[in-house]
Protein backbone atom coordinates (compact mmCIF):
# COMPACT_ATOMS: atom_id res chain seq x y z
CA UNK A 1 0.00 0.00 0.00
CA UNK A 2 3.23 2.71 1.01
CA UNK A 3 4.70 1.61 -2.17
CA UNK A 4 1.39 2.38 -4.43
CA UNK A 5 0.86 5.88 -2.44
CA UNK A 6 4.69 6.62 -3.05
CA UNK A 7 4.27 5.65 -7.12
CA UNK A 8 1.53 8.19 -7.14
CA UNK A 9 2.81 11.36 -5.76
CA UNK A 10 5.76 10.17 -7.70
CA UNK A 11 3.23 10.41 -10.93
CA UNK A 12 2.05 13.60 -9.52
CA UNK A 13 5.37 14.70 -9.36
CA UNK A 14 6.28 14.90 -12.81
CA UNK A 15 3.82 17.33 -12.63
CA UNK A 16 4.86 19.57 -10.50
CA UNK A 17 8.59 19.74 -10.71
CA UNK A 18 11.41 18.35 -8.67
CA UNK A 19 10.80 17.38 -5.19
CA UNK A 20 13.54 16.51 -2.45
CA UNK A 21 13.22 13.25 -0.65
CA UNK A 22 14.74 13.03 2.85
CA UNK A 23 15.68 9.51 4.45
CA UNK A 24 14.92 8.93 8.32
CA UNK A 25 14.68 5.53 9.78
CA UNK A 26 11.80 3.42 11.24
CA UNK A 27 11.89 2.47 14.54
CA UNK A 28 12.12 -1.53 15.15
CA UNK A 29 9.35 -3.39 16.47
CA UNK A 30 9.05 -3.32 19.65
CA UNK A 31 11.41 -1.64 20.48
CA UNK A 32 11.87 2.55 19.94
CA UNK A 33 15.83 2.64 20.42
CA UNK A 34 17.93 4.48 17.55
CA UNK A 35 19.47 0.23 16.28
CA UNK A 36 18.15 -1.69 13.62
CA UNK A 37 15.86 1.39 11.97
CA UNK A 38 15.06 1.16 8.44
CA UNK A 39 15.01 4.41 6.13
CA UNK A 40 11.51 6.20 6.13
CA UNK A 41 11.56 8.76 3.47
CA UNK A 42 9.07 11.67 3.38
CA UNK A 43 6.39 11.63 0.51
CA UNK A 44 7.37 14.17 -2.30
CA UNK A 45 7.66 17.51 -1.06
CA UNK A 46 4.44 18.59 -3.17
CA UNK A 47 1.60 21.06 -2.80
CA UNK A 48 -0.32 18.07 -4.17
CA UNK A 49 -2.99 16.99 -3.16
CA UNK A 50 -3.08 20.40 -0.96
CA UNK A 51 -4.64 20.35 2.31
CA UNK A 52 -6.78 23.29 3.12
CA UNK A 53 -6.46 24.88 6.72
CA UNK A 54 -8.11 23.09 9.61
CA UNK A 55 -11.43 22.99 9.27
CA UNK A 56 -13.44 21.07 12.25
CA UNK A 57 -15.47 21.50 15.32
CA UNK A 58 -13.23 23.55 16.98
CA UNK A 59 -11.07 25.65 14.23
CA UNK A 60 -12.43 27.33 11.00
CA UNK A 61 -9.64 27.89 7.97
CA UNK A 62 -6.73 27.28 10.41
CA UNK A 63 -7.92 29.42 13.49
CA UNK A 64 -9.21 28.60 16.86
CA UNK A 65 -13.14 29.26 17.52
CA UNK A 66 -13.94 31.45 20.21
CA UNK A 67 -16.32 27.97 21.45
CA UNK A 68 -18.75 29.21 24.35
CA UNK A 69 -17.48 26.68 27.16
CA UNK A 70 -19.30 26.58 30.64
CA UNK A 71 -17.37 28.48 33.40
CA UNK A 72 -14.74 26.63 35.21
CA UNK A 73 -14.53 26.22 38.78
CA UNK A 74 -12.60 28.74 40.50
CA UNK A 75 -9.94 26.43 41.59
CA UNK A 76 -9.34 25.30 38.46
CA UNK A 77 -6.22 23.11 40.10
CA UNK A 78 -8.52 20.26 41.64
CA UNK A 79 -6.80 17.56 43.38
CA UNK A 80 -8.69 14.37 43.07
CA UNK A 81 -6.71 11.51 44.78
CA UNK A 82 -7.49 7.68 44.95
CA UNK A 83 -5.38 5.21 46.15
CA UNK A 84 -2.96 8.05 47.24
CA UNK A 85 -2.45 9.70 43.74
CA UNK A 86 -3.40 12.93 41.81
CA UNK A 87 -5.14 13.36 38.69
CA UNK A 88 -2.66 14.66 36.16
CA UNK A 89 -3.47 18.01 34.80
CA UNK A 90 -1.67 18.51 30.95
CA UNK A 91 -1.60 20.75 28.19
CA UNK A 92 -1.71 19.56 24.06
CA UNK A 93 0.32 22.23 22.23
CA UNK A 94 0.98 22.83 18.51
CA UNK A 95 2.51 25.84 15.85
CA UNK A 96 -0.65 27.81 16.44
CA UNK A 97 0.61 28.35 20.22
CA UNK A 98 3.92 30.21 18.90
CA UNK A 99 6.91 29.48 20.69
CA UNK A 100 6.49 28.14 24.29
CA UNK A 101 8.57 28.63 27.41
CA UNK A 102 8.51 24.98 28.37
CA UNK A 103 10.94 25.97 31.98
CA UNK A 104 8.09 28.72 32.86
CA UNK A 105 5.70 25.65 31.70
CA UNK A 106 7.14 23.25 33.98
CA UNK A 107 7.24 25.92 36.92
CA UNK A 108 3.53 26.06 36.44
CA UNK A 109 2.84 22.47 38.01
CA UNK A 110 1.91 21.35 34.46
CA UNK A 111 2.31 17.38 34.74
CA UNK A 112 2.09 16.67 31.39
CA UNK A 113 1.76 17.71 27.49
CA UNK A 114 0.81 16.17 24.12
CA UNK A 115 2.46 18.01 20.85
CA UNK A 116 1.89 17.46 17.57
CA UNK A 117 4.19 16.89 15.25
CA UNK A 118 2.97 17.60 12.08
CA UNK A 119 -0.54 17.07 10.04
CA UNK A 120 -1.82 14.63 7.10
CA UNK A 121 0.48 13.32 4.54
CA UNK A 122 3.98 12.29 4.95
CA UNK A 123 6.01 15.40 3.57
CA UNK A 124 8.14 17.63 5.29
CA UNK A 125 6.11 20.99 4.47
CA UNK A 126 3.48 19.23 6.54
CA UNK A 127 5.61 19.14 10.01
CA UNK A 128 4.12 21.39 12.70
CA UNK A 129 6.62 24.26 13.06
CA UNK A 130 7.09 24.20 16.65
CA UNK A 131 7.76 20.18 16.70
CA UNK A 132 11.59 20.01 17.16
CA UNK A 133 11.93 22.68 19.41
CA UNK A 134 8.98 21.55 21.41
CA UNK A 135 10.09 17.90 21.76
CA UNK A 136 13.49 18.83 22.91
CA UNK A 137 12.57 21.35 25.18
CA UNK A 138 9.67 18.51 27.05
CA UNK A 139 13.35 16.05 27.00
CA UNK A 140 15.56 18.55 28.60
CA UNK A 141 13.66 19.49 30.80
CA UNK A 142 11.59 16.03 32.04
CA UNK A 143 8.49 17.07 30.81
CA UNK A 144 6.64 13.82 30.40
CA UNK A 145 5.06 14.22 26.88
CA UNK A 146 2.95 12.59 23.91
CA UNK A 147 2.00 13.22 20.08
CA UNK A 148 -0.39 13.78 18.18
CA UNK A 149 -1.06 14.27 14.22
CA UNK A 150 -3.84 15.57 12.85
CA UNK A 151 -5.65 13.74 9.45
CA UNK A 152 -6.77 14.77 6.99
CA UNK A 153 -7.63 11.32 5.18
CA UNK A 154 -9.29 11.22 2.58
CA UNK A 155 -9.99 9.61 -0.79
CA UNK A 156 -8.41 12.25 -3.33
CA UNK A 157 -7.85 12.65 -7.24
CA UNK A 158 -6.02 15.05 -8.77
CA UNK A 159 -4.75 14.85 -12.89
CA UNK A 160 -5.72 11.22 -12.68
CA UNK A 161 -4.04 10.01 -9.39
CA UNK A 162 -6.33 8.27 -7.15
CA UNK A 163 -4.89 8.19 -3.72
CA UNK A 164 -7.43 6.35 -1.42
CA UNK A 165 -8.61 7.12 2.39
CA UNK A 166 -6.37 4.35 3.78
CA UNK A 167 -3.42 4.59 1.50
CA UNK A 168 -3.89 8.87 3.32
CA UNK A 169 -3.68 7.17 6.93
CA UNK A 170 -0.79 5.07 6.51
CA UNK A 171 0.94 8.22 4.49
CA UNK A 172 -0.04 9.61 8.31
CA UNK A 173 1.69 6.56 10.12
CA UNK A 174 4.53 7.02 8.12
CA UNK A 175 5.01 10.89 8.76
CA UNK A 176 4.60 10.40 12.75
CA UNK A 177 7.19 7.44 12.31
CA UNK A 178 9.61 9.46 10.56
CA UNK A 179 9.09 12.83 13.01
CA UNK A 180 9.04 10.04 16.21
CA UNK A 181 12.74 9.30 14.76
CA UNK A 182 14.79 9.44 18.14
CA UNK A 183 12.18 10.22 20.61
CA UNK A 184 10.26 8.02 23.52
CA UNK A 185 7.36 9.39 24.41
CA UNK A 186 6.28 8.72 27.80
CA UNK A 187 2.18 8.91 26.66
CA UNK A 188 0.36 7.93 23.52
CA UNK A 189 0.97 8.98 19.85
CA UNK A 190 -2.40 10.08 19.00
CA UNK A 191 -4.64 9.93 15.57
CA UNK A 192 -6.52 12.99 15.45
CA UNK A 193 -10.07 12.58 13.91
CA UNK A 194 -11.71 15.79 13.85
CA UNK A 195 -11.44 17.56 10.16
CA UNK A 196 -14.34 18.17 8.03
CA UNK A 197 -12.85 16.27 5.23
CA UNK A 198 -11.67 13.35 6.60
CA UNK A 199 -13.49 9.85 5.34
CA UNK A 200 -16.20 9.14 7.40
CA UNK A 201 -17.70 6.81 5.93
CA UNK A 202 -14.38 4.67 6.56
CA UNK A 203 -12.75 5.81 10.15
CA UNK A 204 -12.95 2.20 12.04
CA UNK A 205 -10.24 1.09 9.08
CA UNK A 206 -8.36 4.93 9.09
CA UNK A 207 -8.04 4.06 12.65
CA UNK A 208 -6.65 0.79 11.98
CA UNK A 209 -4.11 1.46 9.73
CA UNK A 210 -2.39 4.14 11.69
CA UNK A 211 -2.67 2.98 15.60
CA UNK A 212 -1.83 -0.43 14.05
CA UNK A 213 1.27 0.62 12.28
CA UNK A 214 2.64 3.15 15.59
CA UNK A 215 2.22 -0.17 18.03
CA UNK A 216 3.64 -2.29 15.16
CA UNK A 217 6.63 0.32 15.46
CA UNK A 218 6.79 -0.06 19.35
CA UNK A 219 4.95 2.98 20.16
CA UNK A 220 1.46 2.77 22.42
CA UNK A 221 -1.28 4.30 19.61
CA UNK A 222 -4.38 6.16 20.82
CA UNK A 223 -7.18 8.45 18.98
CA UNK A 224 -8.74 11.40 19.74
CA UNK A 225 -12.09 12.93 18.94
CA UNK A 226 -14.34 15.16 20.33
CA UNK A 227 -17.55 13.47 22.85
CA UNK A 228 -20.20 13.72 19.41
CA UNK A 229 -17.74 11.90 17.01
CA UNK A 230 -16.93 9.25 20.01
CA UNK A 231 -20.68 9.02 19.98
CA UNK A 232 -22.17 9.13 16.40
CA UNK A 233 -19.07 7.85 14.08
CA UNK A 234 -16.08 6.13 16.92
CA UNK A 235 -18.56 3.60 18.16
CA UNK A 236 -17.04 0.26 17.32
CA UNK A 237 -15.85 -1.01 20.86
CA UNK A 238 -14.44 -3.81 19.94
CA UNK A 239 -12.17 -1.33 17.67
CA UNK A 240 -11.55 1.52 19.93
CA UNK A 241 -11.44 -0.65 22.88
CA UNK A 242 -7.53 -1.62 21.21
CA UNK A 243 -5.85 1.86 21.96
CA UNK A 244 -6.29 4.61 24.18
CA UNK A 245 -8.49 7.27 23.94
CA UNK A 246 -8.95 10.85 24.57
CA UNK A 247 -11.87 12.95 24.37
CA UNK A 248 -12.27 16.05 24.06
CA UNK A 249 -15.50 18.10 26.02
CA UNK A 250 -15.59 21.53 26.82
CA UNK A 251 -17.52 20.75 30.09
CA UNK A 252 -17.51 20.77 33.79
CA UNK A 253 -18.01 17.17 33.31
CA UNK A 254 -17.24 14.45 31.11
CA UNK A 255 -20.10 12.56 29.62
CA UNK A 256 -18.01 9.77 27.64
CA UNK A 257 -19.53 6.50 28.69
CA UNK A 258 -16.64 4.40 27.24
CA UNK A 259 -13.28 3.94 29.05
CA UNK A 260 -10.82 6.63 27.95
CA UNK A 261 -7.60 8.02 29.33
CA UNK A 262 -7.27 11.49 28.69
CA UNK A 263 -10.26 14.46 28.98
CA UNK A 264 -9.75 18.26 27.33
CA UNK A 265 -12.07 20.32 29.01
CA UNK A 266 -11.18 23.92 28.11
CA UNK A 267 -9.26 25.31 24.88
CA UNK A 268 -9.71 28.56 27.26
CA UNK A 269 -6.93 27.47 30.13
CA UNK A 270 -3.95 29.73 30.51
CA UNK A 271 -0.24 28.77 31.46
CA UNK A 272 2.42 30.86 32.34
CA UNK A 273 4.80 30.54 29.49
CA UNK A 274 2.02 30.27 26.87
CA UNK A 275 0.59 33.09 24.63
CA UNK A 276 -2.95 33.48 25.03
CA UNK A 277 -5.38 30.39 25.44
CA UNK A 278 -4.04 26.98 25.78
CA UNK A 279 -6.07 23.43 25.77
CA UNK A 280 -5.97 21.72 29.71
CA UNK A 281 -6.54 18.50 30.00
CA UNK A 282 -7.21 15.53 32.69
CA UNK A 283 -5.67 12.32 32.85
CA UNK A 284 -7.38 10.49 34.52
CA UNK A 285 -11.01 10.25 34.64
CA UNK A 286 -13.15 7.45 34.83
CA UNK A 287 -15.75 7.58 31.91
CA UNK A 288 -19.40 8.29 33.00
CA UNK A 289 -18.88 9.82 36.07
CA UNK A 290 -18.24 13.63 37.40
CA UNK A 291 -14.65 14.77 38.09
CA UNK A 292 -13.32 13.60 41.62
CA UNK A 293 -16.21 11.07 41.81
CA UNK A 294 -14.13 7.76 40.69
CA UNK A 295 -10.75 7.68 39.38
CA UNK A 296 -8.88 5.24 37.23
CA UNK A 297 -5.33 3.46 37.28
CA UNK A 298 -2.66 6.06 36.36
CA UNK A 299 -2.01 3.36 33.83
CA UNK A 300 -3.13 3.85 30.14
CA UNK A 301 -3.70 -0.01 29.85
CA UNK A 302 -5.49 -0.59 33.47
CA UNK A 303 -9.31 -0.07 34.04
CA UNK A 304 -11.18 -0.46 37.28
CA UNK A 305 -13.65 -3.70 36.41
CA UNK A 306 -10.75 -5.37 34.37
CA UNK A 307 -9.86 -8.57 36.45
CA UNK A 308 -6.28 -7.82 36.97
CA UNK A 309 -7.03 -3.89 38.05
CA UNK A 310 -7.26 -4.45 41.55
CA UNK A 311 -3.71 -6.28 41.49
CA UNK A 312 -2.28 -3.61 39.60
CA UNK A 313 -2.95 -1.06 42.14
CA UNK A 314 -1.88 -3.34 45.22
CA UNK A 315 1.52 -3.48 43.89
CA UNK A 316 1.94 -0.21 42.54
CA UNK A 317 1.24 1.38 45.19
CA UNK A 318 3.85 -0.65 47.45
CA UNK A 319 6.31 -0.10 45.07
CA UNK A 320 6.43 -3.80 44.26
CA UNK A 321 6.07 -3.03 40.69
CA UNK A 322 6.09 0.44 38.08
CA UNK A 323 4.88 0.46 34.61
CA UNK A 324 6.73 -0.58 31.34
CA UNK A 325 6.51 3.49 30.84
CA UNK A 326 5.09 6.43 32.86
CA UNK A 327 1.74 5.57 32.26
CA UNK A 328 1.48 2.20 30.83
CA UNK A 329 1.70 -1.16 32.95
CA UNK A 330 1.71 -3.60 30.10
CA UNK A 331 -0.49 -6.37 31.72
CA UNK A 332 0.38 -8.52 28.91
CA UNK A 333 4.22 -8.20 28.90
CA UNK A 334 5.91 -11.46 29.67
CA UNK A 335 8.56 -11.44 32.57
CA UNK A 336 11.79 -12.54 32.09
CA UNK A 337 13.75 -14.57 34.73
CA UNK A 338 16.17 -11.14 35.82
CA UNK A 339 12.71 -9.09 36.29
CA UNK A 340 10.92 -11.33 38.39
CA UNK A 341 13.53 -11.92 41.29
CA UNK A 342 13.99 -8.13 41.27
CA UNK A 343 10.68 -8.03 42.14
CA UNK A 344 11.36 -10.03 44.93
CA UNK A 345 14.32 -8.46 46.02
CA UNK A 346 12.95 -5.19 46.13
CA UNK A 347 9.77 -7.41 48.10
CA UNK A 348 12.57 -7.91 50.58
CA UNK A 349 13.44 -4.43 51.16
CA UNK A 350 16.63 -4.76 48.71
CA UNK A 351 19.48 -5.67 51.64
CA UNK A 352 22.96 -4.71 50.34
CA UNK A 353 24.87 -7.40 48.54
CA UNK A 354 28.18 -7.38 46.82
CA UNK A 355 28.98 -8.78 43.22
CA UNK A 356 30.49 -11.92 42.49
CA UNK A 357 30.50 -13.65 39.51
CA UNK A 358 28.38 -16.62 40.24
CA UNK A 359 26.67 -16.78 36.91
CA UNK A 360 28.77 -16.33 33.82
CA UNK A 361 26.17 -14.09 32.17
CA UNK A 362 25.44 -12.07 35.13
CA UNK A 363 27.72 -9.09 35.10
CA UNK A 364 28.04 -6.14 37.34
CA UNK A 365 25.67 -3.22 37.04
CA UNK A 366 23.35 -4.65 35.65
CA UNK A 367 19.26 -3.56 36.72
CA UNK A 368 18.99 -6.79 38.14
CA UNK A 369 22.41 -8.09 39.44
CA UNK A 370 21.99 -7.07 43.11
CA UNK A 371 19.01 -9.26 43.47
CA UNK A 372 20.70 -12.10 41.19
CA UNK A 373 23.00 -11.96 43.95
CA UNK A 374 20.67 -11.75 46.99
CA UNK A 375 18.63 -14.89 45.72
CA UNK A 376 22.00 -16.95 44.88
CA UNK A 377 24.24 -16.07 47.73
CA UNK A 378 21.76 -14.81 50.67
CA UNK A 379 21.24 -18.56 51.68
CA UNK A 380 17.57 -17.90 50.40
CA UNK A 381 17.86 -20.33 47.78
CA UNK A 382 15.59 -18.67 45.45
CA UNK A 383 17.60 -19.47 42.78
CA UNK A 384 20.17 -21.93 41.45
CA UNK A 385 20.83 -21.35 38.01
CA UNK A 386 20.88 -24.16 35.27
CA UNK A 387 22.57 -27.38 35.03
CA UNK A 388 25.68 -25.19 32.25
CA UNK A 389 25.77 -23.16 35.28
CA UNK A 390 24.11 -20.01 33.61
CA UNK A 391 21.01 -18.46 35.32
CA UNK A 392 19.27 -16.92 32.21
CA UNK A 393 18.28 -13.55 33.20
CA UNK A 394 16.51 -12.93 29.39
CA UNK A 395 14.23 -15.89 29.58
CA UNK A 396 10.49 -15.53 30.15
CA UNK A 397 9.49 -17.16 33.37
CA UNK A 398 6.46 -20.15 32.99
CA UNK A 399 3.72 -20.05 35.93
CA UNK A 400 5.39 -22.96 37.66
CA UNK A 401 9.24 -21.06 37.76
CA UNK A 402 7.25 -18.47 39.33
CA UNK A 403 5.54 -20.39 41.45
CA UNK A 404 8.98 -22.23 42.42
CA UNK A 405 10.58 -18.80 43.24
CA UNK A 406 7.48 -17.64 45.31
CA UNK A 407 7.43 -21.14 47.70
CA UNK A 408 11.30 -20.80 47.92
CA UNK A 409 10.94 -17.04 48.99
CA UNK A 410 8.37 -17.96 51.29
CA UNK A 411 10.49 -20.56 52.77
CA UNK A 412 13.22 -18.19 53.24
CA UNK A 413 11.25 -15.46 55.37
CA UNK A 414 10.26 -17.83 57.56
CA UNK A 415 6.33 -18.93 56.49
CA UNK A 416 4.56 -21.32 56.78
CA UNK A 417 4.54 -23.45 53.27
CA UNK A 418 3.48 -27.19 54.48
CA UNK A 419 -0.11 -26.18 53.15
CA UNK A 420 -0.92 -29.10 50.28
CA UNK A 421 -3.36 -29.06 47.47
CA UNK A 422 -4.56 -32.33 45.57
CA UNK A 423 -3.42 -31.28 42.12
CA UNK A 424 -5.35 -34.39 40.37
CA UNK A 425 -8.92 -31.83 39.74
CA UNK A 426 -6.94 -30.09 37.54
CA UNK A 427 -6.94 -32.22 33.82
CA UNK A 428 -2.92 -30.75 33.15
CA UNK A 429 -1.85 -31.78 36.22
CA UNK A 430 0.74 -34.26 34.97
CA UNK A 431 2.51 -31.58 32.69
CA UNK A 432 3.72 -29.87 36.45
CA UNK A 433 7.44 -30.45 36.41
CA UNK A 434 8.29 -32.62 38.76
CA UNK A 435 10.49 -30.06 40.74
CA UNK A 436 7.57 -27.97 41.08
CA UNK A 437 5.41 -30.38 41.88
CA UNK A 438 5.66 -29.29 45.77
CA UNK A 439 5.63 -25.79 44.96
CA UNK A 440 2.35 -25.81 43.14
CA UNK A 441 0.55 -28.27 45.60
CA UNK A 442 1.25 -25.01 47.96
CA UNK A 443 0.17 -22.47 45.91
CA UNK A 444 -2.56 -23.92 44.74
CA UNK A 445 -3.78 -25.05 48.28
CA UNK A 446 -3.27 -21.27 50.02
CA UNK A 447 -5.35 -19.73 46.59
CA UNK A 448 -2.26 -18.21 45.07
CA UNK A 449 -2.77 -19.98 41.82
CA UNK A 450 -6.40 -20.74 41.11
CA UNK A 451 -5.99 -22.51 37.81
CA UNK A 452 -6.03 -20.58 34.01
CA UNK A 453 -9.34 -21.32 32.34
CA UNK A 454 -9.26 -24.47 34.37
CA UNK A 455 -5.90 -25.37 33.59
CA UNK A 456 -2.85 -25.23 35.91
CA UNK A 457 -1.00 -24.02 32.53
CA UNK A 458 2.83 -24.46 34.02
CA UNK A 459 4.41 -24.72 31.05
CA UNK A 460 2.39 -20.95 29.76
CA UNK A 461 4.24 -17.91 30.13
CA UNK A 462 3.75 -15.53 33.35
CA UNK A 463 2.80 -12.05 32.33
CA UNK A 464 2.74 -8.97 34.89
CA UNK A 465 -0.94 -9.43 35.24
CA UNK A 466 -0.31 -12.49 36.50
CA UNK A 467 2.61 -11.59 38.55
CA UNK A 468 1.01 -8.78 40.06
CA UNK A 469 -1.70 -10.82 41.07
CA UNK A 470 0.35 -14.13 42.60
CA UNK A 471 2.24 -11.27 44.92
CA UNK A 472 -0.90 -9.49 46.07
CA UNK A 473 -2.20 -13.03 46.81
CA UNK A 474 0.93 -13.71 48.65
CA UNK A 475 0.80 -10.51 50.37
CA UNK A 476 -2.60 -10.70 51.57
CA UNK A 477 -2.04 -13.79 52.73
CA UNK A 478 1.23 -13.48 55.07
CA UNK A 479 1.08 -9.79 55.26
CA UNK A 480 4.02 -7.36 55.15
CA UNK A 481 7.46 -8.58 54.05
CA UNK A 482 10.53 -6.79 54.72
CA UNK A 483 10.70 -4.23 51.95
CA UNK A 484 7.22 -3.33 52.95
CA UNK A 485 8.66 -1.91 56.48
CA UNK A 486 11.07 0.27 54.69
CA UNK A 487 10.43 3.53 53.60
CA UNK A 488 9.69 3.69 49.94
CA UNK A 489 11.39 5.60 48.26
CA UNK A 490 11.66 7.34 44.43
CA UNK A 491 12.49 4.20 42.34
CA UNK A 492 13.34 6.68 39.34
CA UNK A 493 10.70 4.46 37.59
CA UNK A 494 11.34 1.03 36.36
CA UNK A 495 13.38 -0.48 38.62
CA UNK A 496 12.51 -4.70 37.90
CA UNK A 497 13.93 -3.80 34.50
CA UNK A 498 10.30 -3.41 32.75
CA UNK A 499 12.21 -0.74 30.46
CA UNK A 500 15.68 -2.19 30.03
CA UNK A 501 15.15 -5.90 29.34
CA UNK A 502 11.99 -7.78 28.33
CA UNK A 503 13.91 -11.10 27.83
CA UNK A 504 11.59 -12.57 25.55
CA UNK A 505 13.55 -15.91 24.52
CA UNK A 506 12.77 -19.44 26.48
CA UNK A 507 13.93 -20.66 29.64
CA UNK A 508 13.01 -23.50 31.77
CA UNK A 509 13.64 -23.00 35.47
CA UNK A 510 13.32 -26.77 35.59
CA UNK A 511 16.86 -27.03 34.26
CA UNK A 512 17.69 -26.11 38.15
CA UNK A 513 16.41 -29.60 39.26
CA UNK A 514 16.24 -31.51 36.87
CA UNK A 515 18.99 -31.66 34.76
CA UNK A 516 17.00 -30.27 31.19
CA UNK A 517 19.29 -27.93 29.35
CA UNK A 518 18.96 -23.98 28.80
CA UNK A 519 17.32 -23.08 25.96
CA UNK A 520 19.93 -21.06 23.28
CA UNK A 521 17.88 -18.28 22.87
CA UNK A 522 19.09 -15.50 24.83
CA UNK A 523 18.34 -12.43 22.81
CA UNK A 524 17.44 -8.94 24.38
CA UNK A 525 14.06 -7.36 23.45
CA UNK A 526 13.67 -3.57 23.30
CA UNK A 527 12.36 -2.31 25.83
CA UNK A 528 9.19 -1.54 24.44
CA UNK A 529 8.42 -4.86 23.21
CA UNK A 530 5.37 -6.80 24.19
CA UNK A 531 4.94 -10.31 25.51
CA UNK A 532 2.54 -13.05 23.82
CA UNK A 533 0.15 -13.73 26.06
CA UNK A 534 -0.23 -17.39 24.74
CA UNK A 535 -1.13 -20.08 27.50
CA UNK A 536 -4.35 -18.34 28.32
CA UNK A 537 -2.52 -16.05 30.33
CA UNK A 538 -4.98 -12.91 29.80
CA UNK A 539 -7.80 -13.92 31.78
CA UNK A 540 -9.33 -10.44 30.99
CA UNK A 541 -12.64 -11.36 32.12
CA UNK A 542 -12.50 -13.93 34.96
CA UNK A 543 -10.78 -13.18 38.13
CA UNK A 544 -9.88 -16.70 38.81
CA UNK A 545 -7.95 -16.95 35.54
CA UNK A 546 -4.48 -16.92 37.59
Amino acid sequence: MYKKILASMLAVCLLFGNVMLVSAEEPNDGAVSEENREDYAPEPDIKMPEDPAENSWRYSDGEKIDLEEPALPEDEEIQIRAAGRSVLRGIDVSEHNKEIDWEKVKASGIDFAIIRCGYSLNTENRDDKQWERNVSECERLGIPYGVYLYSYARNDEEEGVTITSEEWALSEAEHALRLLKGHKPDYPVFYDLEDELVDKENLDKLASVFCNKLEEAGYQAGVYANLYWWTHYLTDEEVYSQWDRWVAQYNEVCDYKGNYGIWQYTSKGTVDGIEGNVDLNYFVVESDTPIGDNIRSPFFDIYPGGWFYPYVEYVANAGIMTGMTLNRFGYEDILSRAQFVTILYRMEGEPEVHYSEVFPDVADGQFYTNAVMWAKLSGSGVVEGYENGTFGPADDITREDLVLMMYRYAKSIGKDVSAQADLSVYPDADKVSDFAKEAMEWAVAIEMVKGDSGLLNPQGKSNRAVCATIITRFMEKFGETEGDKTEEGDDGGVDDGSNQDDGNSQGDESSESDGSSQSDESGDAGENSKGDVSGGNEGENSEGNI
